[in-house]
């Protein structure tokens, strides 16, 4: 009797254990692998020109104020890590992708300043991401692919530029 209860209750816990596991597999987001954004990836100034003047309601003026900014700005990943890094200004942050597509990616990464969790929509195209920034609607900046390889922040003068090699 004894050997009876303690296989219906082994059985009982079995599915019990089951539920949880299949529940905590469609609750808990996939990371994907991140080896599409793996490199090194520099601002597409003209690119990004481009698609604000056609997707935004900014100004001419409000244009001619980000255009001395764009094209210097580089990201690099590597598996874990995403450092951006303009002249002397420098992030790095932990990151994970959280959900893949065929043409976006939404990464998860800690704020630096506020330690708070951000999830961030990627769109790619052929040899690109493109970077949204909230604050602006509309607004997004296009990266280009430098490398998979390279150490990118060697490869940037204080000025913000691409040393050529």
């Amino acid at each position: 009797m004894r050997v009876a209860r303690f296989v219906r209750d082994f059985r009982c816990m079995k599915r019990i254990v089951l539920c949880w596991l299949l529940l905590g597999a469609f609750l808990l987001p996939a990371h994907a692998d991140p080896q599409r954004l793996v490199g090194t990836w520099k601002s597409d100034r003209k690119a990004t020109l481009d698609y604000l003047k056609q997707h935004t309601k900014l100004s001419f003026e409000e244009l001619g104020k980000i255009d001395p900014i764009l094209g210097k700005t580089v990201l690099i990943f590597d598996r874990k890590t995403m450092t951006a890094q303009n002249g002397d200004w420098k992030v790095v942050t932990k990151y994970a992708i959280i959900r893949e597509e065929p043409n976006y990616v939404v990464v998860q990464t800690i704020d630096p300043k506020t330690k708070l969790l951000e999830q961030t929509r990627l769109d790619l195209d052929k040899d690109g991401i493109w970077v949204p920034e909230e604050k602006v609607p509309g607004y997004k900046e296009r990266f280009q692919k430098v490398s998979v390889q390279i150490d990118a922040a060697a490869l940037i003068d204080a000025s913000g530029k691409m040393q050529s090699r």
